[in-house]
């Protein structure tokens, strides 16, 4: 019994120094991470002084260290060509308007309470923000996208996955090849496209001129001021629905529809109505201007759905 009670110590000791491995670093006068993994996640927080803390957790074993060059303000950092099987979790602590570029083969990336200037570049993985600002680029092949309380400039795309956000300030233009664009709470001016998917915008005060594109699927607003910028919603196959909440317009109004297939409502008379041949269809479109004084332009469209004004 005494025997076997030492093998089973000696094995635990064994398991935790192959599971337990840490790699730490700390740098001064970085302005500039540039951070390349095959498949590891990551979470970048803000640093208690000017100084860069990097951290990698993993279970490679006790000999494996990443590569590390620093010179010039530029901090590279990167796999071990000979990196044996296991897992990677990275942290980035670093100072605020920090400059990351980080390319995962797949692997979540985590931000929070940070001002950044971001590339991020993942075959497959997960992209959550959470209290940051600044310019952001984000590409997942497939993956979510999330944003929670963010102000700044925001471009993505996502093979497959969804974007969505609460709390949005800005300047955002995002593409999602299938999946469901969802944003609540935002003031800003959005560009948005998805291939099969739905995108819905709810509590929106337009901060710039805005447009939503979905191949198949339902796009609908719901405005949280009366829009002071034009705003363009189209669905080729799904219906394009503008809330106004309560709200006035003060604008010239287009809507067109599929003769055919499709269906324009509105609460208020339209002053002008035409039907339009584009190729072999027949398209339906209504005008009315509405308010007075200077005007946007607001224009919603279908092609087999329902074009509504409520």
């Amino acid at each position: 019994m005494k025997k076997t009670t030492t093998f089973l110590f000696v094995m635990l000791i064994s398991v935790a120094m192959i599971y337990g491995q840490k790699f730490e670093q700390s740098f001064s006068g970085i302005d500039e991470i540039q951070l390349t993994t095959g498949s590891a996640d990551c979470r970048v927080v803000k640093s208690s002084g000017t100084s860069v803390t990097v951290t990698l957790d993993h279970t490679l074993g006790s000999d494996y260290e990443p590569i590390v060059e620093h010179r010039n303000g530029k901090l590279v950092i990167r796999d071990n060509d000979k990196r044996p099987r296991g897992d990677m979790n990275w942290t980035l602590s670093i100072p605020d308007n920090t400059k990351l570029k980080y390319t995962a083969g797949s692997g979540d990336i985590e931000i929070e309470n940070l001002t950044i200037d971001l590339t991020s570049i993942s075959g497959s993985g997960d992209i959550e923000m959470n209290n940051v600002s600044g310019n952001i680029t984000s590409t997942t092949g497939s993956g979510d996208i999330e944003l929670d309380n963010f102000n700044g400039d925001f471009k993505a795309n996502t093979g497959s996955g969804s974007i969505s956000g609460d709390e949005v300030k800005g300047t955002i233009k995002v593409n999602c090849g299938s999946g469901t664009i969802a944003f609540n709470n935002v003031q800003a001016e959005i560009k948005g496209n998805v291939g099969s998917g739905n995108i819905r915008i709810t509590n929106f005060i337009l901060a710039g001129n805005s447009a939503f594109n979905s191949g198949s699927g339902d796009v609908s607003v719901k405005l949280g001021a009366t829009p002071a910028h034009a705003l363009s919603m189209n669905s080729g196959s799904g219906n394009s629905v503008l809330d106004r909440n309560g709200h006035a317009l003060n604008a010239d109004i287009v809507m067109s529809a599929s003769k055919k297939n499709g269906k324009i409502t509105a609460p208020f008379k339209f002053d002008k109505e035409e039907e339009v041949e584009e190729g072999n269809r027949i398209i339906m479109k209504k005008y009315a201007s509405l308010g007075s004084g200077n005007k946007v332009e607001i224009s919603l469209g279908t092609g087999s759905g329902t074009a509504q004004i409520k």
